[in-house]
């Protein structure tokens, strides 16, 4: 399996920032509300979940080991479990965005208090899980690319969080990747990675589609003859309309896969 190691962010300077609500800091966002916004903005660098806020921690210094130190102080201050014995869960989608994260583990009445960093997956590129979401986004998923150098938001949870992230999770599985996946030499659990169950979209004869937005995505598999022609041209309107009814969701998953626009992920035996 692939490999997953931290790696830095650049300056944020050397002090850990104030937590400021995320609107404020434009990490804000509702895809139930407004779906073509998926993934919604990640976060931008090192440091913690508090709820509706985001406390961003220094990492201009280059070693894990100071910037695990100024984690466990703000989750100190927090009164959360620090990092030990956390499990490091790769967020290649929406997870990446502490707005939906919050909201993933507020429905799920868990702590909203998550530590995220940056890491690197290795040989693991990101696509697009072969179905539409209930809220009418197409997600985020990996797949294997022998070579690929992929960054990712690595989300350090509990293990109260982790069942809670599971169960917003029906169509991935959650599988264990090899490596260093800490943020210090001491937390070495291995990391995790969420695994579409329906496969991953590819264009016929070419190799695996890439992540994209989903304006640029519905064009595309409208293309193709993937969206019914009954189906709104605008992608907002799109996203709405598939998120009401689930018979034209249904109906769009029929149609990649007789068009022959699924593939495996490779990355494990079929969930």
């Amino acid at each position: 399996m692939p490999l997953c190691r931290p790696t830095a962010l650049g300056s944020l300077g050397r002090v850990t920032c104030a937590p400021a609500p995320l609107a404020a800091q434009d990490l804000a966002v509702d895809l139930t509300a407004e779906p073509w916004r998926y993934p919604g903005p990640p976060a931008p660098g090192p440091g913690v979940l508090l709820g509706d806020r985001f406390a961003a921690v220094a990492d201009d210094d280059g070693t894990p080991d100071a910037t695990a130190a100024r984690l466990d102080a703000v989750l100190r201050r927090a009164g959360a479990p620090g990092l030990a014995g956390r499990h490091a869960v790769m967020a290649v989608g929406s997870n990446a965005a502490p707005g939906v994260l919050a909201a993933k583990l507020r429905r799920g009445r868990a702590d909203a208090v998550v530590p995220l960093v940056r890491g690197r997956l290795c040989d693991v590129a990101v696509g697009h899980s072969a179905h539409v979401s209930r809220a009418g986004y197409v997600a985020a998923a990996p797949y294997r690319s022998p070579g690929a150098r992929t960054d990712v938001v690595v989300a350090l949870l509990t293990g109260a969080q982790v069942r809670c992230l599971d169960a917003t999770e029906p169509n991935y599985v959650r599988r264990h990747v090899a490596g260093a996946a800490g943020v210090t030499p001491a937390h070495a659990e291995p990391c995790s990675l969420y695994v579409s169950r329906r496969g991953v979209l590819s264009w016929p004869g070419h190799e695996t589609l890439p992540l994209r937005s989903q304006a640029r995505l519905w064009a595309g598999l409208r293309a193709c003859g993937a969206v019914p022609d009954a189906l709104p041209a605008d992608h907002r309107a799109l996203a709405a309309t598939l998120a009401a009814d689930a018979g034209w969701r249904a109906q769009v998953r029929a149609r990649v896969l007789r068009l022959g626009l699924v593939r495996d992920a490779g990355l494990g035996p079929r969930p």
